[in-house]
């Protein structure tokens, strides 16, 4: 039986907010997975995180959106290695940290001829094809729900609830960037998994 958790933090980039309605949310800027994996205990304090209840970690979309392909391509790496080293070191680290964790899954990409000329150009660009971002955040996924359930993580699939029949995310799920999920129905479903719909005063939020 899961455990009834008295307050949970979502900790990540502006995808943090998927969890809005449930959680204490603590985006952190336009961070990455591969940059977050390196002090995870230290910005924990940094953010004021307490740790009296369950603390997810929601990061991945910017390193699909633009990263992992520069790796590939301009420092000639192989995508299995670069999505295995990424997910690898990420959950290493952030699994020293001292309190129950759970890992969100990445969220759907979005297609480039959605995004206006800001957001293609901005200092995050897209970077790859559609089918490449699609294929990279399912990788992305896979390793990282492997290494999940390797190490006794919570794994929160949002990807399969908000990807439409290729592998993108779903227009009528998002915000006005398209980028973003902003549905009601995710935290009905985070609720139901941690075992805490009948207990759903106990959480303090």
């Amino acid at each position: 039986m899961s455990p009834v958790y008295n307050k949970i933090y979502a900790v990540g980039d502006s995808h943090a907010g998927t969890f809005y309605s449930i959680t204490h949310t603590m985006p952190t800027g336009p961070n990455t997975m591969y940059t977050i994996a390196s002090t995870p205990k230290d910005l924990i304090q940094e953010w004021g995180v307490a740790t009296d209840g369950l603390i997810v970690f929601c990061f991945g979309e910017i390193d699909v959106r633009c990263h992992i392909h520069n790796q590939i391509i301009q420092k000639n790496r192989l995508e299995d290695e670069v999505i295995n080293t990424l997910a690898t070191s990420y959950i290493n680290k952030i699994k020293t940290v001292d309190s129950d964790i759970g890992v969100m899954s990445i969220v759907p990409p979005a297609r480039i001829e959605t995004q206006s000329d800001v957001m293609k150009n901005s200092q995050y660009p897209f970077i790859g094809s559609d089918s490449d971002r699609v294929r990279y955040t399912q990788k992305l996924n896979n390793t990282l729900k492997s290494l999940c359930e390797k190490y006794g993580i919570l794994y929160f699939d949002i990807y399969t609830l908000y990807a439409d029949n290729d592998g993108h995310l779903k227009l009528d799920y998002s915000d006005s960037d398209l980028i973003h999920i902003r549905d009601n129905q995710y935290p009905s479903y985070v609720l139901k998994l941690l075992n805490s719909m009948e207990n759903i005063q106990k959480y303090k939020i």
